[in-house]
């Protein structure tokens, strides 16, 4: 076997050596490691036979296919590389990596994207193609191969709780009465903007009382047609006051102000100590709470204020919590009819992240808004709060005190 340099990538005039399969195969874990870690190893002999089946991710091509590389030495190895993927019972760690030598190509720019089906799940094309052509085309390029994190392929679906368990912790109460009940109780909110021909919804958690209920919004105009689509009873939601029907806008979309009343109302009747919400379409949220007269970036809402990043480690951690807060009967519900269906079509895909399980929340197979379950997951997730004894102070005196 070959030996190959350890020098950090930025030393002078170093280019990658070519590896056939055979002397990857006999490398040991700490030369991968070095050779991965600095930037140097070669990328596979170019007159090898690829098996496409096994080339999946955001790049290009297989060095390895060896199941007996341990997850732990992967693990330090930074962002941008990706760590593997599992097929059935058979890990197959691969680097996705394509030729440092234009002269050599193992992939002609328009055959490496058309071998990466998941390209765009988690980076862009276009992304994806300038820097395919960064390393094709510049022979200097460092280090000498270029690679993306992979999205790992998805591992199983199940749903995010038992329906019989989140029964079991329901007691129905109308929003209206929980409203007037717990005026100037603590509570968390968290905003999940569906598209505005879909739904709405934002869960709200009141630590004090362990109660965690949503609310959502649909078009008017989108209620029959989304009826049929869903198999759901909206109308009859709208008609006992579980789904708030709103005025569509010249697209027959929902406008959000009805959205950024309300989170002002909220801010006014209770005690608000975190308003979570993901990046998506929120600036018109925004934009109709500013013209509510509360802006972002003054008091209260710059209080409160917390971006949750639609991501697994955030979702993952709320995932935990909630689901054993419901099997340990910790939490309670209102029983709303649109939480309900959130809840029972919501589904967790647990992904492999190189060593590590994660979970996100993902939707059933027929494409049901799960818009109530993530709001209620964004409120519930702790993140690391700690909410301080309960305000006596009313909403006006809090604002003049600030």
């Amino acid at each position: 076997m070959k030996t190959i340099s350890t020098k950090p990538s930025s030393a002078q005039g170093l280019m990658p050596s070519w590896w056939s399969y055979d002397e990857i195969a006999e490398a040991t874990d700490r030369d991968l490691y070095d050779a991965l870690h600095y930037g140097e190893m070669d990328i596979v002999d170019p007159e090898t036979e690829v098996d496409e089946s096994k080339i999946g991710g955001s790049m290009g091509m297989i060095i390895s296919t060896r199941s007996n590389i341990p997850n732990s030495l992967f693990a330090n190895i930074h962002d941008d590389i990706a760590l593997g993927h599992e097929k059935g019972r058979n890990k197959h760690w691969f680097m996705q990596v394509f030729s440092a030598d234009p002269s050599k190509p193992l992939y002609t720019l328009d055959q490496a994207l058309a071998a990466n089906p998941s390209v765009g799940y988690t980076i862009s094309k276009k992304t994806l193609r300038r820097d395919l052509e960064g390393a094709i085309n510049d022979v200097s390029a460092r280090p000498g191969f270029r690679s993306r994190r992979l999205n790992i392929e998805s591992g199983t679906q199940d749903q995010l709780v038992d329906p019989e368990s989140w029964n079991q912790i329901a007691q129905p109460e109308s929003f209206d009465s929980i409203w007037k009940r717990l005026k100037g109780e603590r509570v968390i909110l968290g905003v999940d903007l569906g598209a505005t021909r879909s739904l709405t919804s934002i869960g709200l958690y009141f630590p004090d009382r362990k109660l965690l209920v949503a609310e959502s919004w649909m078009a008017r105009t989108q209620v029959q047609k989304l009826e049929t689509i869903h198999n759901a009873t909206y109308s009859k939601w709208i008609e006992s006051g579980e789904l708030r029907g709103i005025a569509s806008d010249r697209d027959g979309g929902m406008t959000y102000r009805p959205i950024a009343e309300f989170l002002r109302d909220c801010i006014e009747h209770f005690d608000v100590k975190s308003l979570r919400y993901d990046g998506w379409n929120i600036n018109r949220v925004f934009d109709a709470l500013t013209n509510l007269g509360l802006r972002q970036d003054h008091y209260p809402l710059k209080r409160i204020l917390d971006k949750f990043v639609p991501g697994a480690k955030e979702y993952g951690e709320a995932i935990i919590e909630f689901t054993d807060a419901v099997l340990n009967k910790r939490i309670v519900h209102n029983a709303n009819g649109v939480s309900n269906l959130g809840i029972y079509v919501c589904q967790v895909e647990t992904k492999m992240r190189g060593s590590d399980e994660v979970k996100v929340p993902a939707k059933n197979k027929q494409q049901m808004p799960n818009d109530p379950a993530i709001a209620m997951l964004m409120a519930f997730s702790n993140r690391g709060l700690v909410l301080p004894e309960k305000s006596r102070l009313s909403f006006a005196e809090r604002v003049a005190a600030a």
